[in-house]
């Protein structure tokens, strides 16, 4: 779970980094209608950028039976993201936040790979810089700026504004990150 990785990754993850090519964490954090979005669902990819992990999940996807839309089930808890329809898996909000996680992620590889690429083909260290320092920054401040939200709800009016304006910086980043992809190609 992230909270162990906090408290003991400096000891974890190197003998788990020396075992195997991928590296995922996940968590099983109960109550999940009342887990942060940003603070959580979009922050563990960040997180799991920033650890050098192939990945990151949770515990549960999907339950089924009876319970589906109110929970908790028959431990007294909810898990699910993604939740029974009569057509098909409706998605939660957690879902929605995790997918664009996941694509923040897919961008910061893709800019990683374009430097790369850009290496192999001749171009230079000094005209990657930007691109290697806004690799380096960007992540590290967005999952700072994600925990700003909270790992949990808060019971507040003041929710909404701090959702709002932790999504705006986040998706402002994930902005700066595909314009760096594009310029890194043209080089």
């Amino acid at each position: 779970s992230a909270e162990l990785l906090e408290r003991l990754g400096d000891e974890l993850v190197p003998v788990a980094k020396e075992g195997g090519k991928e590296l995922w964490f996940y968590d099983a954090s109960g109550r999940a209608k009342t887990l942060s979005c940003p603070g959580l669902y979009r922050w563990r990819f960040w997180y799991a950028w920033n650890m050098g992990f192939t990945g990151a999940g949770w515990w549960t996807y999907a339950h089924h039976g009876p319970t589906r839309w109110d929970g908790p089930n028959e431990t007294n808890d909810f898990f699910a993201t993604v939740y029974e329809g009569s057509n098909g898996p409706v998605a939660s909000k957690r879902w929605e936040v995790a997918r664009e996680g996941i694509e923040d992620y897919e961008y910061l590889y893709l800019l990683r790979q374009g430097i790369d690429d850009a290496r192999a083909r001749g171009v230079s260290e000094e005209r990657l810089a930007d691109a290697r320092e806004l690799l380096a920054k960007i992540p590290v401040e967005m999952a700072e700026v994600l925990l700003q939200a909270g790992r949990r709800l808060p019971l507040t009016p003041d929710s909404v504004p701090l959702y709002k304006e932790v999504t705006r910086r986040v998706d402002e980043a994930r902005a700066r990150i595909v314009a760096m992809c594009l310029d890194v190609a043209k080089r």
